[in-house]
Formats: C-alpha cells, sequence, structure tokens
C-alpha cells in the first residue's frame, strides 16, 4: 500500500478533478471508492485492521515469491505457476478490502464539502457595514452571534454554494461574470486633498460599492464569495473603467487586432489607393501573358522605378498630406497583399521582337482617339492568339507521348531497331550556351579576363519520359554550330537512343543557320525514304516564345554546373549525370580532349548536294510533315489552322531512295589551333588541377 502521505495526495487530486469535471454523482465509482476506504478507515476497527494487515503480508508475499528459483526446476511451470500466484494475491487483496468497507464516493463528496463548509462558517470579514443578519436556524445561534459583519447576511450554505459555481467555470468565463457584477454596482469618482500638508495637490479616489444579489457588502465579503484574490478584483475594476464590458486580454497576446499601433483601415486603404493612382499613372498594360510573369493581369512598372523610389514618393505624399505614412517594410507587404499584380519591369533578353513592336505602339497610343488604339491592340491579341496555339500544340504532343510512354512501358532511352512500334513519339532539340573548363564555384580572379577551353552543349530530349541527352562538344571537335553537327547529332541520337517509334514529332526553335534550313529538311524527307520512319512532323516555335523542355534541363545542368569544381570533360560528364535525382539529364561525349571521336560528324551538305533542290517558302512556313505516300516531297504551313501545301524537294525520288543508301563521309575533327594550343598551356594550366593539366592544357 502507498503512505499516507502518498494517499492524501492522490485523494485530494481526484477529489478535486471529479468535483472540476462534475462526476461526482457517477455510479462507476468503485475505484474511487476503494482509495477512499483506505483513506477513511479508522484503526479501532479490528476486522479492517486484520484485513489490512492480511493484504500487506499477501504482497509481502507475493513480493518474495517472485524472486527466481533455482535452475533444476522447469521454467515454463514456474512461469505459470507465479503468473497465477500473482492473479490471485491481486484478487484477494482486492476481496479483503472492498468488501469489508463500503465506502461511497458520495461520502467523499460530503466529507469534503463539510470541510469547506467549515471554512465557510469560520469566516468573518469584521466589517461595520449595518446590516440585517441571515436568519440561522433557531437551535444554532452560537454562528449568528460570532458573524458580525455583512458575511452574516447570508447563510452558509448560500456563501458555499456561490464559490463552487465560480469553481466550475474557466478564467474567461468568471471575468465576464465579474463584469457583469461590477457594471451593476455603483461607483463614485471625487477629488481627495494630499495627506502632506506641504503639498498642494489633489488625486483622483474612486469608490466603489460592492453588491450581491441587491445586498451590500464589503470587499473581503465579495472577494471571498466569488474566491478571488485582490489583484484579480484590482485588475478587473481596472479592466472595467476602461474598456466596460468586454474580454479582458493577456498582456502578452500579440496579433494585429490587439496592437495599438497596428494600422487602421483607413491606412491601409491609403496605401493601396497610392499604388493603384501610381500604376494608372506609370504602368504599362500589355495584353496576354508577359514573359517572366506568371499572371496575365500585371501592371509593369517602368524598370527604372523601385520599390524604395516608389515608397519614398507615397512617404512625401502622406506627410504633405497629413495621413499616418506606413514604413518601408509595411509598404512592402501591403503591395504584396492588396495589389499583387503591380509589378517593377525587370530587364529582359530574348524577347520577342513582334511582341516588343506592338507595346512600343501600344505605348504611344496613349492619347490617340480610341479607334486607332484598338487597331493596334488587334495586332498584339491576334499575335498573342497564335502563340498561344502554338504552344497549346505543342503541350498537347507532349502530353501525348507521357501517355505513349506509360501505355508501352518505355522507362528509358536506349537502341531499338528503327521504325519498329507502332507508336507516335516527340523529340525536341536545341543548343545551350556554352560552358568553359576549367570551372569552379570559387573562381580565382585572375581567370575572370581569360578564355578556358570552351565546350558546346547539344541537347536532345523525349518529354515523354522525361529524359535529355546532352552532347558534350569540344573546342577541338567543331568549330561551329552548323547543319552538319545539328543533323549528325540528331541522326546519333536516332540511333542509338530512339524508341523506335514509326511517327515522330520534332519541336525546335527558328534559327535558320541551325535547324530551319533547306539540309535539315533534305534529311528528314531522306529518312522517310529510306523506311527509317513512315512519318515526320517538324514544327518550328515562333520566335521569342522558344522557351520548351531542353531549356529546362539546360537550367538544371547548368545550375549543377556552378557549383562543381570541373577541370576536364570527364568531370563535366560528372556533373550532367548527377544534376538531378531521377536521372532526367544524361551525357554523351562527342569527343575527347585528345581528339579523339565519339560521335562521327558527316558531310551532309556535300551527301545532298545534287539530288535535292531547294525548299522556297522555309522562312515564312512553321510546320512541315513528310510521309511516304509523298516521296521526296514536303506538306508544309504557315499556321495550323491553315490548308498544307505540298511541295517537291528531291529531283528524282527513286534514283535518291536506291542510291543514297550509305552514310555520307565523316568529317574529321578540326582540332586546336597552334596559337590556342599555346594561349591553353600559358594561360589556363595554372587554374586547372595537376592530374588534369595535360588533358586539357597539354604542352604544343
Amino acid at each position: 500500500m502507498a503512505s499516507s502521505r502518498q494517499a492524501e495526495r492522490l485523494l485530494a487530486k481526484v477529489l478535486n478533478s471529479a468535483r472540476g469535471a462534475n462526476i461526482l454523482d457517477a455510479n462507476d465509482s468503485e475505484g474511487i471508492g476503494d482509495l477512499v476506504a483506505d483513506y477513511f478507515a479508522t484503526p479501532a476497527d479490528p476486522e479492517i485492521d486484520d484485513a489490512t494487515d492480511e493484504s500487506d503480508e499477501e504482497m509481502d508475499s507475493d513480493k518474495e515469491n517472485d524472486r527466481p528459483e533455482s535452475a533444476d526446476e522447469d521454467s515454463g511451470e514456474n512461469e505459470e505457476q507465479e503468473n497465477d500466484d500473482g492473479d490471485s494475491s491481486d484478487e484477494a487483496l482486492v476481496d479483503a478490502t472492498t468488501p469489508a468497507i463500503q465506502v461511497d464516493i458520495h461520502q467523499s463528496v460530503t466529507l469534503n464539502n463539510d470541510v469547506e463548509l467549515t471554512i465557510v462558517t469560520n469566516f468573518d470579514c469584521k466589517c461595520k457595514l449595518k446590516t440585517q443578519p441571515h436568519q440561522l436556524n433557531p437551535s444554532d445561534n452560537s454562528i449568528a452571534e460570532s458573524r458580525k459583519g455583512c458575511i452574516s447576511q447570508f447563510s452558509p450554505e448560500e456563501i458555499l454554494s456561490r464559490r463552487n459555481d465560480m469553481a466550475e467555470f474557466n478564467e474567461g468565463e468568471k471575468d465576464m461574470i465579474l463584469l457583469g457584477v461590477l457594471a451593476s454596482t455603483p461607483m463614485t469618482e471625487g477629488d481627495v486633498d494630499s495627506l502632506i500638508p506641504s503639498r498642494k495637490s489633489t488625486r483622483k479616489q474612486q469608490r466603489t460599492t460592492y453588491l450581491i444579489d441587491s445586498k451590500a457588502v464589503c470587499r473581503q465579503t465579495f472577494k471571498f464569495m466569488y474566491g478571488i484574490s485582490q489583484n484579480k478584483l484590482t485588475a478587473l475594476l481596472k479592466h472595467y473603467r476602461v474598456n466596460g464590458v468586454t474580454p479582458r486580454l493577456k498582456k502578452n497576446w500579440g496579433g494585429r487586432q490587439y496592437n495599438t499601433n497596428a494600422f487602421t483601415a483607413d491606412d491601409v486603404e491609403r496605401v493601396v489607393q497610392f499604388l493603384r493612382s501610381f500604376a494608372e499613372d506609370h504602368a504599362l498594360v500589355l495584353p496576354g501573358r508577359v514573359p517572366g510573369f506568371k499572371r496575365s493581369d500585371v501592371k509593369i512598372l517602368p524598370s527604372s522605378q523601385t520599390k524604395a523610389s516608389i515608397w519614398r514618393h507615397y512617404r512625401q505624399v502622406a506627410v504633405a498630406r497629413g495621413y499616418r505614412a506606413a514604413g518601408k517594410s509595411s509598404f512592402y507587404k501591403l503591395w504584396q497583399q492588396y495589389t499583387p499584380f503591380i509589378v517593377v519591369g525587370r530587364p529582359m533578353t530574348d524577347l520577342c521582337w513582334q511582341c516588343k513592336q506592338n507595346n512600343e505602339r501600344i505605348r504611344r497610343t496613349a492619347n490617340l482617339p480610341e479607334e486607332e488604339k484598338m487597331e493596334v491592340l488587334s495586332d498584339q491579341l491576334e499575335h498573342l492568339r497564335i502563340v498561344e496555339n502554338e504552344r497549346r500544340h505543342y503541350n498537347d504532343m507532349v502530353a501525348e507521348s507521357k501517355v505513349t510512354a506509360a501505355a508501352e512501358g518505355i522507362t528509358t532511352l536506349e537502341k531499338n531497331a528503327p521504325n519498329d512500334r507502332d507508336i507516335t513519339f516527340h523529340y525536341s532539340f536545341d543548343f545551350a550556351q556554352q560552358v568553359h573548363i576549367p570551372s569552379s564555384p570559387l573562381q580565382p580572379g585572375p581567370i575572370y579576363f581569360l578564355v578556358p577551353r570552351k565546350c558546346g552543349i547539344f541537347g536532345v530530349c523525349a518529354e515523354g519520359l522525361p529524359q535529355q541527352i546532352n552532347y558534350l562538344i569540344d573546342e577541338g571537335m567543331s568549330s561551329s554550330k552548323g547543319s552538319n553537327m545539328v543533323i549528325s547529332l540528331l541522326h546519333h541520337f536516332l540511333e542509338n537512343f530512339g524508341v523506335g517509334e514509326r511517327r515522330m514529332e520534332l519541336h525546335c526553335d527558328n534559327c535558320s543557320g541551325q535547324n530551319k534550313n533547306k539540309f535539315l529538311m533534305w534529311y528528314l524527307a531522306w529518312r522517310v525514304m529510306r523506311n527509317l520512319h513512315s512519318e515526320i512532323t517538324v514544327n518550328f516555335m515562333p520566335a521569342g516564345h522558344t522557351k520548351f523542355a531542353p531549356d529546362w534541363c539546360f537550367g538544371l545542368l547548368k545550375r549543377r554546373f556552378k557549383l562543381s569544381e570541373v577541370h576536364c570533360l570527364n568531370d563535366f560528364c560528372h556533373v550532367v549525370n548527377t544534376s538531378t535525382q531521377k536521372g532526367i539529364n544524361r551525357s554523351q561525349l562527342v569527343g575527347t580532349e585528345a581528339g579523339e571521336v565519339k560521335v562521327p560528324v558527316y558531310d551532309w551538305h556535300a551527301f545532298f548536294d545534287g539530288w535535292f533542290q531547294p525548299l522556297k517558302g522555309i522562312k515564312s512556313n512553321y510546320h512541315f510533315r513528310f510521309t511516304p505516300a509523298a516521296p521526296g516531297k514536303v506538306y508544309m504551313k504557315k499556321r495550323l489552322e491553315d490548308a498544307e501545301q505540298l511541295v517537291s524537294l528531291a529531283y528524282d525520288p527513286a534514283v535518291v531512295a536506291e542510291r543514297l543508301t550509305n552514310l555520307p563521309a565523316p568529317v574529321p575533327p578540326p582540332g586546336l589551333p597552334l596559337a590556342r594550343k599555346q594561349y591553353l598551356y600559358q594561360q589556363i594550366r595554372p587554374f586547372v588541377k595537376p592530374c588534369a593539366q595535360d588533358i586539357v592544357c597539354p604542352r604544343p
């Protein structure tokens, strides 16, 4: 059994919890009854003493029986016996105590109320208020004679009931009840002279007449009957005089609604109105989505303006008009919260020239008649409609490729037989900006003014997976990004990484020197004539609106490249392969620094010369289609909704298909000029780690 002190604490905790939760009348009170019985059992009864002693002895014997026995006995039987003994001892303990003393939970409550009633009976405010004492039971006049103050107006049962009722409420509910009581309490205020004669001053004095059930009581009685302290009463009076009957908040409560320095609704409205007016005077509203912004309803302020300069202008206006001016950080927050569509323009590159021209025309028509404004605006809207249709067409092709890859179980790019799968698949290809080797995130100062070894990047992306093969072109492998290089790398990709589709869809930009030229058209027509594909569609994206999947992959590898130490092409390959967690980027060397060719570059110009004729109107059209039904010919159109036009490419398709069966002759890599080798050896070699110096910057 627990010690007497522990039992007292546990009993008090249980009784207080039971009273606070209002569960004193619960029927299932066996556990609490046992605790009360154990605590209030008097040792005068010999039967109770014997039962307690016996239970203690049984518990002691159980503890002794729990000791391990000799090893030669059966362990399994011992465990079962010990478990049985433990259960029987517990039952014996319960049976020995519970039936012997039948103490109900109501008895414990009665005992607790008796203690509280004793406290109430012994309380005496001893005030001098002239009140009519409460008429007690005539047989108990001793209490009436001993209680002289205003507390005598109430019976002990009334006081106890009020104190118990207040104990059931939480702090917030108590505050509202007491504030309501104080609201009905007369309060007077007057001037009182200072007690020190030398000080000729007066102070304010407030007097409160406390009432309970319309009976005047003193402050001590008021606090006792409601169960509050003097500090609580003082705080409630102070709060009531300032705020009236409103919820009382703690001093450490935060939040905008409790902050006396927070902006009012009028302050916020003035900030928002200033921003809107400033945007009306200075912002440019452009139709469609502006590059670099996700919203389509943005109002772009000139890039010469900054948020700080706009805030300074706002502060001058607010001070001049006598309004409260928001601080810089608050001004920024209100701007972002209420007017996020007003933005400051950023310097941008690679913009659509037609969009730029149309926007300048829109800007200049600010003060022109509405007819001229609508004419200029309609031109820009038509251009944006065409661009949006082209983008939707690209997204639809990508979505169909993803569905096809999932249905066919294609998870990676690998070598497959050409024209083997009866599916349609989409690819995109483009060049990235070249990088320099060596490269370090901790760049030494002198190398900033030097030109390290160059490395080009050409990517072919299969958006359906998604996965991109990045061809790394060393400076010694090629000196240009011409059509021979583009066709050779695209041919290598289709032969070694294509999924074997019959119908191929391509997307690329409008660069005429690399993609949009007669040699690429001849190559695609040649693939269909050789039965390497059943159908090929190539789409050129509008200039200035060419952001697509290869740019996304280039961004991933460039971000990794800037954070990595790269001293040779092998390091760069590792950076590309580890630039994503899911293997989106993969590397393929075109050749090594020593001149070893990994991907040959063919002379497609000489190969097709004399067998194909130039394609007229190639720059003004954006969609081209090659089919075996029209060998050596191409269907082309300018817009998606336009009708196709069939144009011949090959002089004699039958002869072309018969004779052009082999690949063109490979073009040997040009290598580095002697002057470039000497420059790398003398200027760049010190910045390369020793193990890669003879690879990247060998002696000429």
